[in-house]
């Protein structure tokens, strides 16, 4: 049970604790609006799970389900009325689970009801991935109960959605096997769609930050309104949780659920998934790419050291969009789901919470009965734009000596695992690619049978976290990772799922966002560092992970036609079309001219772009930099003149373009427009593009100069002009100071004197260019 050991910090094996500082202790019993840390209020809570007796059996498990009936409106009703029935005439029991179950006669998407909903409640979503093509190792080591029992869940369940909660479990404390009793003591294999969905911290004994307090070290929730999609219909659901002796009677959960259903929305609309209609005001990465390299290299010297036992950890990154109007999580998710069938989609969002919501390809684990199956998954490859190149790629990650170090890395230790818990442990196939939508992974399968229901948890505690998303060995990697990484994870990378009587099912939080009201989101992602990685390549492999919240169908071309700029310049979709443009620039928001596109860096001031008149399809159009409050100030009439601070940059293609526009109030550089040098500097070739053909720019970025730039910019021009004098101060002290005895010492006066007036003439032209800057600003 070594594996176990080692992932002991992940999951707890304490025995039940009630602290006072529990989570779960700020809940009163009263039946609607609950505090929650003083700051957030929600109705519906219900009762903590976690503070009951699990060694106490429930009174009553069960299910009931209705007459099926053609609509939403209709179940609403018949629920309604089944709700009202049970409050006449309840069960006689102190302690009980009852599910209420109306089929609906026609398929209704899960995500679409959510959409309909109240967003006042705690809300859930959960979708299994499609595993067409797969094979299905669980079907070889059920047994003959296993297989008389797997048709009593009904239906093929293909995603849920969930509203208020019957029960919860929540605490500040790590996963113990107490807790998981406790969810267990609400389950019923006689009643497999009861429950509970939630999920887990990637490291529980971390400092929690304030965007995920709200969640605790862990957070599950039996919906008290869920509506279920099957292949072909539907079901829309209420369930009932009590007990007593937590002071929450049936009483109580009757009138908080006919609450709760009195909000319920029958009218169900489709989800449009093509935009959101979303402008995004700033973008940033923790870590910064100066930062995250130095990270790279220093996870590199510690697994090269021969007295580490360090062979790979895990680095992962946030970065924090910020938008102009707030985000709707599940509009956003169902964008996700339109290109994830290969993917699990999930929202999980506690009262008072935002919304953590991911398009994760990785399943941790899946239980039905006692078969569990589990795979490896690591090593990144992006998809070809044509078949012959998608297969030059998915053979390169075949031959791959880095990545099938990585990948065995995973492998294996799962396989280890397993071994410790599960008998007739299978690998099948030791090796594969498995193709998503916009990446490539080499991928195998796991399975085996537990010995004993209790195991579940075993297995839980033993594959979290697994290789893929921490390292190895687990402990070392967790602290490398605690050290480095400068922001909290949270559930990023933890388990996301459900467990239930016959089925428990989890993935694991990658490829996920946390949406934050009036706080646009922090998109997650992480990759494996291994001997022979390369920083660069980490980071191009963390772009391409958060790609697909960035653009809503994958991009085959670096860029498009002309026609298809105008077309989708008409409104700004939040999922950006990447272009392949120079490190200095980053995708940012469109404007509202239908010619325009406005590009963005977090360092330097806007640049604005144009398509007018564009020679060459594939041509790169010359862009204008304004500073970075004027982006929504311009309008349509732009003359090609030189106007105040203009830095200019063009593609690899010629382009006839009419773009520039005078900054308003101040023409600071129009003076040196007129003397000719920066048309004579143009027509050297002197660009920025020309630059960054050079690695200019990139390498400026690795010294930290941009940042430096950036600082420099938000000084007063008063203290730039100031230190002008010193400088000239210094040219003089360099010329009567220096003797001129030798030609040697002549040409060193001249060096270091013009040197020093060089720079006091810069900083004085500087102080000049910034007031003229922030002046139009």
């Amino acid at each position: 049970m070594a594996s176990l050991q080692l992932s002991s910090h992940f999951l707890g094996t304490n025995t039940k604790k009630h602290s006072s500082m529990s989570i779960s202790r700020t809940y009163s019993p009263v039946p609607c609006t609950r505090l929650f840390s003083r700051k957030f209020m929600s109705c519906s809570m219900s009762m903590n799970g976690c503070e009951g007796d699990f060694k106490t059996p429930l009174g009553t498990v069960e299910t009931r389900t209705m007459a099926a009936v053609l609509s939403p409106t209709s179940a609403t009703e018949s629920l309604i009325s089944a709700v009202s029935e049970l409050k006449s005439q309840p069960p006689p029991f102190s302690s009980g689970v009852v599910r209420l179950e109306v089929p609906i006669n026609q398929q209704i998407g899960a995500i679409d009801w959510l959409q309909a909903q109240n967003e006042t409640h705690p809300r859930c979503f959960f979708s299994r991935r499609s595993d067409v093509g797969r094979p299905d190792l669980l079907l070889d080591l059920a047994s003959e109960k296993d297989n008389n029992n797997e048709g009593s869940s009904g239906r093929d369940l293909v995603s849920v959605a969930g509203i208020g909660s019957a029960v919860f479990f929540r605490d500040l404390d790590p996963f113990s096997h107490d807790d998981w009793r406790s969810i267990r003591r609400f389950l019923s294999s006689t009643s497999p769609l009861i429950r509970a969905y939630g999920g887990m911290r990637f490291d529980p004994n971390g400092k929690i930050s304030v965007e995920w307090k709200p969640f605790g070290a862990f957070y599950f929730a039996v919906p008290q309104v869920e509506f279920n999609e099957f292949g072909g219909s539907s079901m829309l659901a209420a369930t009932l949780a009590w007990d007593d002796e937590l002071s929450w009677t049936l009483e109580n959960a009757v009138e908080s659920l006919q609450e709760t259903m009195l909000q319920v929305s029958s009218i169900v609309m489709k989800l449009r998934k093509e935009s959101l209609g979303v402008s995004v005001l700033s973008k940033n990465h923790v870590p910064t790419k100066g930062a995250y390299y130095p990270a790279v290299e220093k996870a590199l010297e510690m697994i090269n050291q021969k007295s580490s036992s360090l062979n790979k950890v895990v680095l992962a990154r946030n970065s924090r969009v910020i938008t102009d109007t707030d985000i709707d999580p599940i509009a956003w998710l169902a964008q996700l789901q339109s290109e994830g069938h290969d993917a699990y989609q999930f929202c999980l969002q506690p009262p008072g919470a935002p919304a953590f919501i991911g398009n994760t390809p990785e399943r941790l684990f899946q239980r039905k009965q006692l078969g569990v199956c589990s795979e490896a998954l690591a090593a990144t490859r992006p998809r070809g734009a044509s078949t012959a190149r998608d297969k030059e790629i998915e053979d390169d990650l075949r031959t791959s000596l880095k990545d099938d170090l990585e990948f065995s890395i995973v492998r294996d230790n799962i396989q280890e695992k397993f071994n410790s818990i599960c008998d007739n442990v299978v690998v099948k196939p030791q090796k594969s690619v498995r193709k998503l939508a916009r990446v490539q992974h080499l991928y195998s399968q796991l399975a085996g049978r537990l010995r004993r229901e209790d195991d579940e948890f075993d297995i839980l505690a033993a594959l979290h976290p697994t290789p893929a998303v921490c390292g190895l060995p687990a402990e070392e990697a967790r602290l490398l990772i605690k050290e480095i990484e400068s922001f909290d994870r949270g559930m990023y990378a933890g388990p996301i799922g459900f467990f239930g009587g016959q089925e428990s099912e989890f993935a694991v939080g990658i490829r996920s966002a946390l949406v934050e009201k009036g706080l646009g989101a922090l998109i997650y992602a992480g990759t494996g560092i291994v001997a022979g990685s390369n920083p660069t390549s980490e980071w191009n492999e963390l772009d391409l992970k958060i790609s697909q919240f960035l653009c809503p169908q994958r991009i085959s071309d670096s860029v498009r036609t002309a026609k298809q700029h105008t077309k989708t310049s008409q409104s700004f979709f939040f999922f950006f079309h990447s272009l392949d443009l120079p490190p200095m620039a980053v995708n940012a928001p469109i404007s509202s001219h239908p010619r325009t596109q406005f590009l963005s860096n977090p360092v330097l001031p806007r640049f604005r772009r144009s398509n007018t008149a564009v020679k060459s399809p594939a041509a790169f159009s010359v862009v204008s930099m304004a500073p970075q409050k004027k982006v929504n100030k311009y309008d349509a009439k732009w003359k090609k003149q030189w106007y105040g601070a203009g830095l200019f940059f063009e593609g690899s293609e010629e382009v006839n373009v009419d773009v520039f526009k005078k900054l308003e109030k101040r023409k600071v550089l129009s003076n040196v427009e007129k003397s000719g040098l920066l048309s004579k500097a143009e027509d050297l070739g002197v660009t920025l593009s020309s630059l960054e053909k050079l690695g200019v720019f990139s390498k400026a970025e690795e010294l930290g100069l941009l940042s430096l730039l950036e600082t420099l910019a938000g000084t007063s021009p008063a203290v730039l002009a100031s230190a002008a004098l010193p400088a000239l101060t210094a040219a003089i002290v360099a010329v009567v100071l220096i003797p001129d005895d030798s030609t040697t010492l002549v040409v060193a006066q001249a060096v270091l004197g013009g040197a020093f007036a060089l720079g006091a003439v810069v900083l004085l032209v500087g102080s000049v260019v910034l007031d003229g800057l922030q002046e139009a600003d």
